[in-house]
């Protein structure tokens, strides 16, 4: 499939887990020219109910760790600090304008409540995105329930053929099980005491 955008793949990646390396994956492989453009949140970012949140400079390293375990083309994948430069959070629509409108990477749960964000309905309008699927949550029929999606549909790549995963950040951070993340980031969470994990082997 060609497009002729660069693709953003925004979260918090606290930490990166072996879900998200899937992801950046898929995307290398289904999209092998474009410019992956990974976006960790700023430290400021609203993440309270998710616990513990690690820094950004931690983040930033664990998700290097991760992308030097994937046999992929890394030279057209970048890790950006835009988000980190700034000085308060203006919202995903004022990221996506700054990058010139690339196709923005978004699970199936947040299509279902992006009419909540910020500048909607323009960030529909202006905007495009490759839509994962989700344990739970039926993309076409999102789509066809809301009006500015359906009348922008043609804004949507919907990715049928991704193997769904329930493999989530949140769910290390709960049982720090080891096995959903790649053993490097592992260990740096431990030499790092990140996650209240001091004195876990």
């Amino acid at each position: 499939m060609d497009i002729n955008r660069d693709i953003i793949y925004g979260g918090a990646f606290n930490p990166p887990t072996i879900a998200h390396a899937s992801i950046i994956l898929y995307l290398r492989n289904k999209f092998p020219d474009q410019k992956i453009i990974l976006l960790p949140t700023n430290d400021f970012y609203d993440k309270t109910h998710i616990g513990t949140y690690e820094s950004y400079e931690h983040r930033k390293i664990m998700i290097e760790l991760t992308l030097d375990n994937l046999n992929i083309r890394k030279d057209n994948i970048e890790i950006s600090n835009y988000e980190y430069t700034l000085d308060s959070y203006k919202g995903t629509y004022y990221t996506l304008k700054h990058f010139n409108h690339p196709y923005f990477v978004l699970g199936a749960d947040a299509l279902l409540t992006i009419s909540f964000w910020i500048m909607y309905p323009k960030i529909i309008e202006e905007n495009y995105y490759i839509v994962f699927p989700r344990m739970g949550y039926d993309i076409n029929k999102i789509i066809e329930e809301n009006e500015i999606l359906k009348k922008y549909q043609s804004h949507f790549i919907i990715i049928n053929d991704y193997k769904i995963n329930d493999i989530s950040s949140t769910k290390f951070r709960q049982n720090f099980t080891k096995e959903l993340l790649y053993p490097q980031v592992y260990q740096y969470i431990l030499d790092n005491k990140l996650y209240k994990m001091k004195g876990r082997k």
